[in-house]
């Protein structure tokens, strides 16, 4: 499969004779040595921006009609140059560094990995319905939901075209090794995503769901993509072997599902701007420790009350129902039961950093990486 997609990529034939001409990728070229953590995040955006923006162009260059393609580029480059953190390259970009992996066209890798959410959230967001991405109307709202499950698939090939040129100029004895994780986090985020979507829409929801099925869903939809995937990119990236690979994928994986019930928790507070709306989990009829929680302990009427608003579409949900539904979470203090199991995966979390200082080199990039992780859990959101 791995051969088949070389093949399939001129643009990688091109890079890796780029490679063999000029040593390096110079074009992405861009110096690591600034003096603090902002001023690195600050320009390895912009790096990674720039990246995308050559890709994304190329789909929209083919479309000869200058109205046409005017509007396609809007579409294309619409959740693109919306406000976002890019956590996960920076994960990425971070780790690599750490472990010494000096080459620039890392930052395609990175690019590739930024651009994967990018289609991930146009195709998450019509499949959930939602209305708002970082404080702006979906895409599908703006387009249609055909307009916008095309502009994903576009993204999504964008994305594959970046991979497979990183390949193009990766050391050769890592190449399988990135692929099959790429491959392993598409899986995975997929998976998370269909076990969501199984909640929101199948006919049992609150009444069959479990707390194991919260998890399974954070680790896919939440920990792979965005955490562990990014970070254990990296190391691959820099030849580390798979028993560190493994471990920092230990640590990815808790604390995504720290930062997802924190996310959550955050989807509770009234009046909050997360840019995806309020309450909008109650609203989406979404699976959180939170209601999951609450449902246990409600009676038989309230369980038969909330089974029944959280059933409803979106649409349908009146304010009064959304108001019960968070009346019950105070009633049973479903956010305290929340946070307290995020603060003991948090704590998990942190002993697992500070015992795995043995693989972890002591330089500035492992103490940013250390420090972004660490505020990850009060971050407003990934997104």
């Amino acid at each position: 499969m791995l051969a088949m997609h070389f093949a399939c990529s001129a643009a990688a034939l091109i890079f890796m004779d780029a490679k063999q001409k000029n040593g390096k990728a110079s074009k992405y070229a861009v110096s690591f040595e600034d003096a603090t953590l902002e001023g690195f995040i600050s320009k390895t955006k912009k790096s990674i921006h720039a990246i995308i923006t050559e890709y994304v162009r190329k789909p929209a260059a083919l479309v000869s009609d200058a109205a046409a393609a005017e509007r396609y580029s809007e579409m294309l480059f619409d959740y693109i140059n919306r406000p976002s953190h890019y956590t996960r390259p920076m994960l990425l970009m971070l780790t690599a560094l750490m472990y010494d992996n000096q080459d620039p066209a890392t930052l395609l890798l990175a690019a590739a990995v930024q651009l994967s959410q990018e289609w991930i959230l146009i195709h998450d967001d019509i499949e959930d319905k939602s209305e708002m991405r970082r404080g702006m109307p979906t895409l599908h709202k703006l387009y249609g939901s055909s307009a916008a499950l095309h502009i994903g698939d576009v993204l999504h090939s964008v994305m594959w075209n970046m991979f497979i040129d990183y390949l193009g100029v990766a050391n050769p004895e890592i190449r399988e090794r990135l692929y099959n994780k790429f491959i392993e986090v598409a899986y995975s985020t997929a998976s998370g995503q269909f076990q969501e979507l199984n909640f929101m829409y199948g006919k049992d929801g609150l009444r069959s769901a479990k707390e194991s099925t919260y998890f399974e869903i954070a680790s896919g939809k939440t920990s792979s993509y965005s955490m562990r995937g990014p970070l254990q990119l990296g190391a691959i990236s820099a030849g580390q072997d798979e028993n560190i690979v493994e471990k920092l994928g230990a640590i990815g994986e808790n604390a995504g599902i720290a930062f997802q019930i924190n996310d959550d928790i955050i989807d509770m507070q009234k009046g909050y701007n997360s840019g995806k709306g309020e309450f909008n989990d109650i609203r989406e009829g979404k699976l959180t420790l939170i209601i999951k929680h609450t449902f246990d302990l409600a009676s038989d009427d309230e369980k038969q009350r909330l089974a029944e608003i959280y059933n409803k579409p979106r649409e349908q949900k009146t304010g009064e129902e959304i108001k019960f539904v968070i009346g019950a979470i105070e009633k049973y203090d479903g956010i305290g039961f929340a946070a307290k199991k995020r603060d003991e995966i948090i704590e998990r979390t942190t002993e697992q950093m500070l015992g795995f200082l043995d693989f972890i080199p002591k330089n500035k990039f492992a103490a940013w990486l250390q420090a972004t992780i660490i505020n990850i859990y009060n971050r407003e959101q990934l997104y």
